[in-house]
């Protein structure tokens, strides 16, 4: 079997955790030009610049097709791939990904990296019964044993299938299982997946006081990736499972620091979003300190903004 050295990735939902970059093993003189824009890839994608590593490995993936070379035209299409998810871009992959997976037949066999993103492509593009075949496919797989660090995140996947099935025992069962195969890596990746379909567990059974802490664990350790996009997302994820249980002042501080994010990147849209949530959810927490860096930074929103104020609820 072909072996390739894809970066672990986890994945979803409703935030979707991508993978690294991939490298095989240089089993032929390296072509320099296509080594640096690679190598200059996988460090923007590392520093979470998403959009600068999917023009390098588009480079990339051009130079290794001018090579015919089958390894590095896997390789740079998937990353390139990966690199359009993280971008929330769900349509570009698949002719990616189909090339992808010619490319890798012709040295042998498929790696469990592209099946993974493979599958969670089709789930991301709501194709459910597609996503259960090709995780039947990777945890079926009889050339080699599975690695722990494949087989619980196929079972995290499925997982996911079960939540969406709305199946709270079988996500559980599985989310379990998975946990015992990835306690055998140290994955920061693999670990934010677990907390995010933790916190969806619990979500579905009403649990939110846990789910919002669930979520907190999710957006530290995407802090620590520096996936600040998903970071904010997440922290209004948090937000809102505390503001189902009425833990209104850690609502307002989780949307307050999404907004925040996102105010930094220029997303306007969202920052409005969640300051309005966090205004909210201040009404009833009596915090002065929050409750002024809220209401400054919305003030702040709107004037670059330039769009009317919602009422904001009245000083205490």
């Amino acid at each position: 079997m072909h072996h390739v050295r894809l970066f672990i990735y986890t994945a979803l939902a409703l935030v979707l955790l991508l993978p690294g970059c991939s490298s095989t093993g240089p089993t032929h003189p390296v072509d320099p030009e296509l080594s640096i824009k690679a190598k200059s890839a996988r460090a923007a994608f590392n520093r979470g610049e998403f959009a600068l590593a999917t023009l390098l490995y588009h480079e990339a993936l051009q130079r290794a097709r001018l090579m015919d070379d089958a390894g590095e035209i896997g390789n740079n299409a998937y990353n390139l791939a990966a690199c359009y998810l993280e971008e929330g871009n769900y349509d570009r992959p698949g002719p990616l990904l189909i090339e992808a997976r010619q490319a890798f037949l012709r040295l042998g066999a498929i790696p469990p990296d592209l099946l993974l993103l493979e599958a969670r492509t089709a789930f991301l593009q709501g194709r459910m019964e597609e996503t259960d075949r090709l995780i039947r496919e990777g945890l079926e797989e009889e050339q080699e044993p599975l690695q722990p660090a494949y087989r619980g995140q196929f079972l995290l996947l499925k997982a996911r299938l079960d939540l969406a099935a709305g199946d709270p025992e079988g996500a559980e069962k599985r989310l379990k299982a998975a946990g015992e195969d990835l306690a055998e890596t140290e994955d920061i990746s693999l670990d934010a997946e677990y907390a995010a379909l933790e916190g969806d567990l619990q979500l579905l059974r009403g649990a939110f006081g846990p789910a919002g802490k669930a979520f907190d664990r999710q957006a530290e350790l995407l802090r620590r990736q520096r996936r600040y996009r998903s970071m904010a997302r997440v922290l209004g994820k948090s937000g809102e499972a505390y503001l189902r249980a009425d833990d209104f002042c850690r609502a307002g501080d989780r949307f307050f620091r999404s907004a925040r994010s996102l105010f930094a990147r220029k997303d306007m849209t969202g920052s409005l979003a969640m300051i309005q949530s966090a205004l909210e959810a201040m009404e009833d927490c009596d915090q002065g300190a929050l409750r002024e860096e809220i209401r400054g930074l919305f003030e702040d929103i709107k004037t670059i903004a330039e769009v009317s104020p919602t009422e904001a609820p009245p000083e205490k």
